[in-house]
């Protein structure tokens, strides 16, 4: 059973589902291979900037085990959002983390299964993940986005810092300034319909 003590956060999504949000842990790797399995091709796509059909349990197997290695190295944070779902306990929808890439920058990357985008959850979680960014030293978020993500693009700009997007062909690179603080947007209650970031 997923581990819902001490949850950072909680909120409710337009729908009424509450959401609770806690820190990610080095044994949540099950977790996160849970909501990679809730994505399609698309979320996928956008997610990871290519192509992504059959992948063995394998290589999904590694990669968790990667993320929770850095997350035990201190090297990562991150938080996962949670709720109960009818007939199926409690289930993860979605998660926030950043990987250091030296002592004041780091990569974010962003995921929400398919059947809960469009609520909010990216949203939330990115504002959580930023703040707790600031908390341990680091001015800089960077990530690479599709062009055509409008979605994560539409969470980055509304966040309290100053973003700087810088188009790559089909991709923007996007460096969120943590040191650069301006008024926050509201969040709105018709958010468009998150991909991944």
């Amino acid at each position: 059973m997923m581990n819902t003590k001490h949850p950072m956060h909680s909120f409710c999504t337009k729908t009424g589902l509450m959401v609770c949000v806690r820190r990610l842990q080095a044994d949540d790797a099950r977790f996160m291979i849970d909501i990679f399995d809730h994505m399609g091709p698309e979320s996928r796509y956008q997610r990871f900037g290519r192509t992504i059909g059959d992948v063995s349990r394998e290589r999904v197997w590694q990669e968790a085990q990667e993320m929770t290695r850095l997350l035990a190295d201190g090297k990562s944070n991150g938080v996962i959002a949670f709720c109960a779902l009818p007939g199926k306990g409690i289930q993860p929808l979605g998660a926030a983390r950043y990987v250091r890439t030296t002592s004041r920058e780091a990569e974010v990357s962003v995921s929400v299964r398919d059947d809960f985008q469009g609520m909010g959850i990216g949203t939330h979680l990115v504002r959580l993940l930023v703040e707790i960014a600031r908390e341990n030293g680091i001015e800089r978020l960077v990530g690479d986005t599709m062009t055509d993500n409008a979605p994560m693009l539409y969470i980055f700009e509304r966040l309290p810092y100053t973003i700087q997007r810088i188009p790559e062909g089909n991709y923007h690179k996007i460096i969120i300034d943590l040191t650069s603080p301006h008024a926050p947007f509201e969040i709105e209650e018709d958010l468009p319909r998150l991909v991944m970031a």
